[in-house]
C-alpha cells in the first residue's frame, strides 16, 4: 500500500510551504501526520511543564535535567520549530 500526505504549513501570516510524502510505510506515514502535534508538545513541556510542579516539595530538576540533555543528545532546538 502506497500512501501519500500532503502538508500545508505555515512559514509565517502571507507564505505557506506545501509539500507531498509518498512512503510505503504506515508507521512513517504517521509519524509524518502527527510531527507538528510532537513539536507542540515538545515546546509546552519544556517552557510549561515545570510549572506543576514548583509549588511542591518534589525535587524535579533531576527530571528535568534529564528532558534537557536528551533533547539535546537528538539536536533537537524546539524554538526552531515551533512559532510562538
Amino acid at each position: 500500500m502506497i500512501i501519500s500526505i500532503f502538508f500545508a504549513l505555515p512559514l509565517n501570516k502571507t507564505k505557506q510551504m506545501k509539500f507531498t510524502v509518498t512512503t510505503k510505510d504506515a508507521k512513517e506515514a504517521e509519524r509524518l501526520a502527527k510531527a507538528d502535534d510532537m513539536a507542540y508538545f515538545i515546546w509546552e513541556l519544556v517552557h510549561n511543564g515545570h510549572r506543576q510542579f514548583k509549588d511542591t516539595d518534589y525535587d524535579y530538576e533531576k527530571v528535568w535535567n534529564v528532558i534537557h540533555s536528551l533533547l539535546d543528545e537528538h539536536n533537537i532546538n524546539i524554538d526552531e520549530l515551533v512559532n510562538n
